[in-house]
């Protein structure tokens, strides 16, 4: 037949056509880069809202936050540190010859305000005559003690009620010339950070036969508020 034209059906949108990019439809998303993206995406599969997202954890980067579960550090002192434990040890013998109490040369450790457990193991030589003293010590304000130290077989040769810490002293009167084991758990209430520090002394002097602590003694604290 002739005079007739036949009439193309249009495509269905989307098929065989190119569409510019003037033509689509805004959705909404602000264009630019965005780190560790979270997204919205519609019912036509296409991104309806974006934003950057929080930085994930990566071994070797930062340290993660105790709120987080960590630690706040990336070193096992700085760990223990904010983790509320503390450590001390000597690593040279400590001698004394006379009853003035000193500080142990290594056996300090700096605490904040709380309540600490404090546990300090010692070993030290008895002199010839009389025994050996032990005090804890230091610039820290305690307002509450409560503990004894003990000698190796369990018996405790001395109390600890004081509000000063300075000044509690700790007495044994075992064979002389023994090596002692001293230990002490003990818990402490900080008003005033600063230090707190294990001290030794003999409870009599003898210049001729002295005693020392031993190297590997320890002092440790564990902040439990």
């Amino acid at each position: 037949m002739s005079g007739f034209a036949v009439a193309t059906p249009a495509p269905a949108p989307g098929v065989g056509t190119t569409v510019s990019p003037a033509e689509l439809e805004d959705t909404g998303v602000t264009p630019g880069a965005y780190t560790y993206m979270g997204g919205t995406v519609d019912a036509d599969g296409r991104l309806s809202a974006a934003a950057s997202g929080t930085t994930p954890y990566v071994p070797g980067g930062t340290d993660v936050a105790m709120a987080d579960g960590g630690t706040g550090a990336s070193t096992a002192a700085n760990a223990r540190t904010n983790l509320g434990f503390l450590s001390a040890v000597t690593t040279a013998a400590f001698p004394k010859s006379n009853t003035t109490l000193a500080n142990i040369t290594g056996l300090s450790l700096t605490v904040g305000v709380g309540t600490w457990e404090v546990f300090a193991l010692a070993r030290a030589t008895i002199p010839g005559t009389g025994g050996i003293k032990f005090a804890l010590a230091g610039t820290a304000t305690v307002t509450a003690l409560n503990g004894s130290f003990f000698y190796h077989d369990g018996t405790a040769f001395g109390g600890c009620g004081a509000v000063n810490v300075a000044g509690v002293e700790f007495l044994d009167s075992s064979t002389s010339n023994e090596v002692a084991t001293v230990y002490t758990n003990a818990t402490i209430t900080v008003s005033v950070a600063g230090t707190l520090t294990l001290q030794f002394a003999e409870s009599s002097t003898d210049a001729v036969d002295p005693s020392a602590v031993s190297v590997g003694s320890t002092l440790t604290a564990r902040q439990l508020s």
